[in-house]
């Protein structure tokens, strides 16, 4: 209740005037007051169906609503149980050109233990040569350490991919206030 997301569209003119979307990208604003302190603003009303479709995209899918899965092969292994790596794999389990085929984490055990039943452990990558590795974690650092202890195991880079997801100027601010992280 203290930030509002902010979608910029750009695009390409020619000199005959016609124009080309060629980016789109997200902000996210916070309110604060004068020390800083995140203070709480009035809420953004939806009015095209295109504004009213995105927020619903957001409410159900988080961060991973805007996730470039287009991008991905149909086969995809999942790679993350965080709360992203969970926002992610609701969305591919509902899109009908995906399909997750083994979601794994570092932590399956602890993320059985909190319901995430379908989450297996890393070493089960080892038993599949098909699909595309997603690696579903928000920080870059992480999924390239991710990506390391993968090839270490014998699985090729090529099978990889780590997409920076839809991100926020200072993340852990927003989550902390939000309680979404």
């Amino acid at each position: 209740r203290t930030s509002m997301d902010i979608r910029v569209d750009t695009y390409l003119e020619d000199m005959k005037g016609i124009r080309k979307p060629i980016n789109r990208g997200y902000l996210t604003l916070v309110a604060v007051d004068a020390e800083g302190n995140p203070v709480e603003v009035t809420g953004l009303l939806s009015e095209t169906e295109e504004e009213k479709a995105e927020r619903e995209l957001r409410r159900r899918y988080g961060r991973a609503a805007f996730y470039p899965v287009r991008l991905l092969e149909e086969k995809v292994i999942l790679y993350g149980a965080g709360k992203f790596g969970q926002e992610l794999y609701r969305r591919l389990e509902e899109d009908a050109e995906h399909e997750v085929i083994l979601w794994v984490d570092k932590m399956a055990w602890s993320c059985q233990q909190k319901g995430l039943t379908e989450v297996c452990d890393v070493s089960q990558i080892c038993r599949r040569s098909d699909g595309q590795i997603v690696i579903a974690v928000m920080s870059e650092g992480v999924a390239m350490e991710i990506q390391r202890e993968l090839e270490e195991i014998g699985i090729q880079k090529e099978r990889m991919v780590w997409i920076q997801p839809y991100s926020y100027p200072n993340p852990q601010v927003r989550w902390k206030v939000e309680k979404i992280g």
